[in-house]
């Protein structure tokens, strides 16, 4: 699955980190650099495991680092880090309402025409930071000020999975909750990849990741 492309790895900066983050929903990354005649992949999991394969129509070979892998490499410690990629409380509503919009959107397809247009006008409203238009099109109220308990009741009222702790750990902190709320809540990248595949839509896969993070 492509999280994001770009020309080269300074691409990747473009983007928060939270939207690309790796962790805590993964065991590691790669990053794939595609030359005329080769491609590259530097491959990285959180022991530390470190590989870098070179692919050709001859097939894949493993090769020696070089200094763009350790850069490759750097980008992802950074994305398996959670504090350095830990989201804020508006990004996992606006996340939380976009994945319901796009649920939802794809019944309404299935039942009748309308669907595409409906794909549309919510990941608009979600590309404008505008969460209140994206929740006044599902019908649901977002409650404020945002907390990780109301971010659990929203969840209940768009029929996502419950993200309700059955067994809660004591001491719990508010880091901990949205570390949780975050490996729960599909990703930018992946509802990017939604639109990209399910609604071949690679514009609007394109505007959900260039979107502004809600700001509640």
């Amino acid at each position: 699955m492509i999280m994001v492309s770009g020309p080269d790895l300074m691409a990747l900066s473009w983007y928060p980190a939270d939207r690309l983050a790796l962790g805590p929903v993964t065991f590691g990354g790669m990053v794939v650099r595609r030359g005329r005649h080769s491609v590259r992949v530097t491959c990285l999991d959180t022991s530390g495991r470190f590989d870098v394969w070179v692919g050709s129509s001859a097939g894949f070979r493993r090769a020696l680092p070089e200094a763009s892998d350790s850069d490759a490499a750097g980008v992802m410690w950074h994305l398996m880090d959670a504090g350095a990629t830990r989201p804020v409380l508006g990004e996992l509503v606006g996340r939380l309402l976009l994945w319901a919009w796009l649920d939802d959107s794809h019944e309404r397809r299935r039942l009748g025409p309308g669907g595409t247009d409906a794909v549309v006008s919510g990941v608009r409203a979600f590309a404008r930071g505008d969460m209140d238009a994206l929740a006044g099109l599902l019908e649901v109220p977002i409650e404020t000020p945002v907390t990780p308990a109301s971010i659990t009741r929203a969840a209940m009222v768009v029929d996502h999975p419950p993200l309700q702790v059955s067994d809660p750990v004591a001491h719990r902190t508010i880091a901990d909750e949205v570390d949780y709320l975050h490996a729960c809540i599909p990703t930018r990248w992946s509802l990017a990849d939604e639109l990209r595949i399910r609604h071949r839509r690679a514009d609007l896969a394109d505007m959900v990741m260039a979107a502004p993070t809600p700001d509640l």
